[in-house]
């Protein structure tokens, strides 16, 4: 079994992990942001909240590959993928809302830094409304998921066997644990792409505010962080 050194060192070498480190910190700063300003601290608030925006500009250099990355996925869904058709489809309408998510982030980093793009708002809103709806598409897949392996344990407790599947109970209840993080991941992402895209006001008849942003924004990344060391 790994140490934990070594699987500090392996889960630094991901660029996933490393990703969703900095979005942790970029939610936490852009959360103490928000709190700062509202007792009065603007100096200091603005401060952390130009740090937030620093930090989540850098995760845009993880997303280089991404649309290749997402490409080979979305091109296994049409070709091997052995899911049931309206999985496939949920599958596929997730993975090519991410890929305009992906796509048009590129457009929103070059609006945001002046080169040849200008209209921050236009990319920025395609950008979100493409993360929005792959958030909610993998929350569905992950709770599907979830049933099914909620599903097969039922049938495992109450099999004859089961106090001799010790060890297959045990990577159920991995998979168990494993599928819920992806959908608080997911549901959490889609609260934050909602609220850039302003589906708050049109969902809830509220407006979220940045302190919403931040809290949600680091329950998705301790999640994806958990998923991540856990296969280190």
């Amino acid at each position: 079994m790994a140490t934990f050194p070594d699987r500090l060192v392996t889960f630094g070498k991901q660029t996933g992990g490393c990703d969703k480190l900095i979005k942790f910190f970029a939610s936490f700063t852009k959360f103490v942001a928000f709190e700062l300003q509202a007792r009065g601290n603007k100096e200091l608030g603005g401060d952390f909240g130009r740090m937030a925006s620093m930090a989540s500009n850098s995760r845009k250099t993880f997303r280089c590959f991404k649309d290749v990355e997402n490409y080979v996925a979305l091109k296994q869904l049409f070709v091997s993928s052995k899911l049931p058709l309206l999985e496939r489809l949920v599958a596929v309408a997730a993975r090519s809302a991410y890929e305009i998510f992906i796509f048009f982030d590129h457009f929103l980093l070059a609006a945001k830094t002046k080169f040849l793009a200008r209209d921050v708002e236009r990319w920025e809103f395609i950008s979100c409304w493409g993360w929005f709806w792959s958030c909610v598409g993998n929350a569905i897949t992950a709770l599907n998921e979830l049933q099914k392996t909620n599903s097969t344990l039922q049938k495992q407790m109450q099999s004859e066997q089961s106090e001799h599947d010790a060890q297959a109970m045990a990577k159920l209840r991995k998979q168990q644990f494993h599928h819920t993080l992806s959908v608080v991941s997911n549901i959490s992402d889609a609260v934050c792409a909602g609220i850039i895209i302003k589906y708050d006001k049109l969902l809830l008849r509220r407006k979220l505010s940045s302190w919403h942003y931040g809290l949600f924004g680091m329950i998705s990344s301790a999640c994806a962080v958990k998923q991540i060391w856990d296969k280190c």
